[in-house]
C-alpha cells in the first residue's frame, strides 16, 4: 500500500489558491460547480443515470486546486475518492480538508490565511 503523501491529490487543501486570495472565490455560480452538481444530482433521479465518480473527482479537484477552498467541494471530493479507491481514497480524502479551514479568514481581518 502506497502513502497518503504520494497520492497526487494529498496537498491540494493545503496550497492556497493565490497570495491575494488563499481560499479563492466563490464557485457556487461557476459552470464548473454546476456540472459537479448535475452529476451529484444523478443519486436522486427517477432514471437510470449514475453518478460517474471519477468526473466528480476531476471537477472537484480542479475547482479545489485552482479556484476555491469550499468545503463542501472538498467534502464531495473526499466521498468520491472513497467510492473510487476505498480507504485509501478516503483517508486522502480526509488530509486535504482539514487544512482548508486555515485559509479561510475572518471578514474584516485582512486577506490572510487564519491561524
Amino acid at each position: 500500500m502506497s502513502k497518503i503523501s504520494d497520492h497526487p491529490l494529498a496537498d491540494i487543501g493545503s496550497v492556497v489558491i493565490s497570495d491575494a486570495s488563499p481560499c479563492g472565490e466563490n464557485v457556487r455560480y461557476d459552470s464548473d460547480f454546476e456540472q459537479l452538481e448535475a452529476e451529484l444530482a444523478k443519486q436522486e433521479s427517477l432514471s437510470s443515470a449514475t453518478v460517474d465518480w471519477a468526473k466528480v473527482i476531476t471537477l472537484s479537484s480542479s475547482i479545489t486546486q485552482n479556484n476555491s477552498k469550499d468545503i463542501l467541494i472538498g467534502s464531495y471530493l473526499c466521498y468520491a475518492l472513497l467510492l473510487q479507491e476505498g480507504y485509501a481514497g478516503l483517508a486522502v480524502g480526509l488530509k486535504i480538508l482539514p487544512p482548508q479551514k486555515n485559509l479561510w479568514v475572518v471578514t474584516g481581518t485582512g486577506n490572510t490565511p487564519s491561524a
